[in-house]
Formats: structure tokens, C-alpha cells, sequence
């Protein structure tokens, strides 16, 4: 006895339907991901049912946001993904108002893979809602690209040494960065005491910089410290500042969201490599000569490779700590 199978018959209409299915789920979690990202306080829910105002009856939404304004009055934004092969038209965007409207949703923000047609944009101008693309591991085609400058500024600085109590026992730096001193009844390395002063000196040049909108300013500073343990008066100068570099760079947007409506992008530049571990910042870069004082350009990044603490003092001993002490 033979029993007959029921035989399952898969269709292309069927087989495009379920790819077409996985593509905007994976849109969705795209969207609810990058939503995440943007406040890490706000509720960001994916797939989320809530009751329609009219039905009483629990309705989809793909991604849902509970956040507060200045965190202080609720809002909640209803967040549609649309992945499409066309561009949406006026009747999405109407569909869409309409679950808004009947979800009590505070705003509604509709995401399309292949954009809007111009009539789409104005109803959904009129109506509050905003218009987003989202580029995920693409460079974002609008715009195509942005040219900024973007400035670096790489750190220098040397010691000198003006009055040496004890040319015998002083010889190298290594023995100034080693000897000990009384301040304020605690017994502190000199080392510590230069180091202190630099990022002091670094800091207020960086705030002073941003300040005036400028590349951050050179620097000197006196140290003199005298005691039994030195034997007498030591006075040294630190001097400080910064090679400058600028370049032009066409740089391009990536992975992020573009608001069609006020044209605004949220993600990553693309720029340009800097060598972290070279005096220069490698190629593509010119160095800016006699010019610290220099008004930066509004579009422009500034990235100021200082020193940390928790490497400073290594780096100090290394550069200058065998040389032999010559007073000026």
C-alpha cells in the first residue's frame, strides 16, 4: 500500500516574495540599529505592536522610539522602512500619515532604499514627516561628495637648562629627571614636576586654540626649584608647540542616514590616513610654516596629536635622557 504525498508546488511569484521578505527585514534591523546608535537613552523597539486609535486593534510598526525632548517632555516617533525597488510617491507618504495619525505616534520618519519622487518630498514636508535614506557600507550618492580642509598637529618640544647648582653630580638629563625635591612637604621626582608642567602648558594651548579658532599656540615655561637636595638653584625652560599640516581632501560620506528634508547626514567621513607614528603626517599633507595664529576655515577638521600622560615621561626620558647638560 502506497500513501501519496502532498506535493508542494513553489512558484517564482513565491520565491521572489519570501527574498523580497528577508531584504526589508534586513532593512528594518538596519534602521532600528542605526536608530540605537543615535541615543543610547531613547527606547528604540523593533517590531513593535501598538493599539490603533480607531480599531482598537494592535497594529505593526517597524522600529518605534520612546524618547523625552531635553529629557523632560515624552515623545514617540513611529519609524517606517520602505524597501522598495522604486522610489516612493505620494501615496506612500499619505499611507503612511494615516499610521501616524492612527498609532498617536508624536512624529512619524519613513526610510526608502531607492529615495523619493519630488511630489513624495512636498506631502511629506506638509505633513511633518521626515524623508531618510539609509547607506549601509556604500558611499552615500548625496551628495556624491564634500571637500573640507582638515589640519593636524603633531607635538614638539626641548628642555634647557640655565643654572646647574652642581655641574658634578648633574651631568645628563637622566640625573635632573631623577633627583628629588620637597614640594609643599611632598617629596616629588623632577620628572613628574616637567611632566605636570607640559600637560598643563599642552592643555591651555589646546583650549586657547579652540577658543579663537585657531591651531593651538606655542608655548614656554620657566621651572625653577631650589634645595639642600639639589644643592642649590636649578632653573631649566621648557619650550613647546606644534608642527602644523593642512591638506584638501575630497572626502566622501559613508554608512550612515541622509535627511532629504533639511539635507543633513549622520555617519562617517571618509579622509585622509595620518601616520600617528611618524613626525609627519605622510602624504597628502603640507606643512603650514609661520602661521600658528592663522583664522581655520569653518568646514575643517582639526586633529591634535598630543601627548597622554601615560606615555609622556618614557617619551621624555628616551628623547633627552642620555645627553649631556649644556647651560645656555
Amino acid at each position: 500500500m502506497c500513501a501519496v504525498l502532498p506535493h508542494t508546488r513553489i512558484t517564482l511569484v513565491d520565491k521572489m516574495n519570501t527574498i523580497s521578505n528577508q531584504r526589508g527585514k534586513g532593512f528594518e534591523l538596519a534602521v532600528h540599529a542605526f536608530a540605537q546608535s543615535l541615543n543610547p537613552a531613547a527606547e528604540v523597539l523593533f517590531d513593535h505592536k501598538v493599539e490603533d486609535r480607531d480599531t482598537k486593534t494592535l497594529r505593526q510598526c517597524d522600529v518605534w522610539i520612546n524618547t523625552t525632548i531635553a529629557g523632560h517632555w515624552p515623545l514617540s516617533v513611529l519609524v517606517s522602512c520602505k524597501d522598495h525597488i522604486r522610489k516612493l510617491h505620494v501615496g506612500d507618504i499619505g499611507a503612511f500619515v494615516n499610521e501616524v495619525n492612527s498609532t498617536g505616534a508624536s512624529t512619524g520618519v519613513i526610510y526608502s532604499r531607492f529615495g523619493f519622487t519630488k511630489p513624495a518630498i512636498l506631502k511629506a514636508k506638509a505633513n511633518g514627516i521626515a524623508c531618510c535614506r539609509l547607506f549601509e557600507n556604500e558611499h552615500a550618492d548625496i551628495p556624491e561628495a564634500i571637500v573640507f580642509h582638515q589640519y593636524t598637529c603633531n607635538p614638539y618640544f626641548r628642555f634647557s637648562i640655565e643654572e646647574n647648582p652642581d655641574p658634578t653630580h648633574f651631568r645628563t638629563w637622566s640625573d635632573i629627571f631623577d633627583a628629588e625635591v620637597d614640594v609643599g612637604g611632598t617629596i616629588r621626582q623632577i620628572i613628574d614636576i616637567l611632566e605636570e608642567e607640559y600637560l598643563d602648558g599642552q592643555s591651555n594651548s589646546i583650549d586657547v586654540g579652540n577658543r579663537r579658532n585657531t591651531f593651538p599656540l606655542d608655548w614656554k615655561t620657566e621651572i625653577a626649584m631650589t634645595g639642600n637636595e639639589l644643592g642649590g638653584r636649578l632653573r631649566l625652560t621648557l619650550i613647546a608647540g606644534w608642527h602644523r599640516y593642512k591638506a584638501r581632501i575630497e572626502g566622501h560620506l559613508l554608512n550612515g542616514s541622509y535627511s532629504i528634508n533639511n539635507t543633513s547626514f549622520l555617519g562617517s567621513i571618509s579622509g585622509p590616513s595620518i601616520d600617528t607614528q611618524s613626525t609627519d603626517p605622510g602624504l597628502g599633507w603640507a606643512r603650514v610654516e609661520g602661521m600658528p595664529e592663522m583664522t581655520l576655515p569653518s568646514n575643517r577638521i582639526l586633529l591634535t596629536l598630543g601627548f597622554q600622560s601615560k606615555n609622556l615621561k618614557d617619551f621624555i626620558r628616551g628623547r633627552t635622557g642620555s645627553s649631556t647638560l649644556e647651560i645656555n
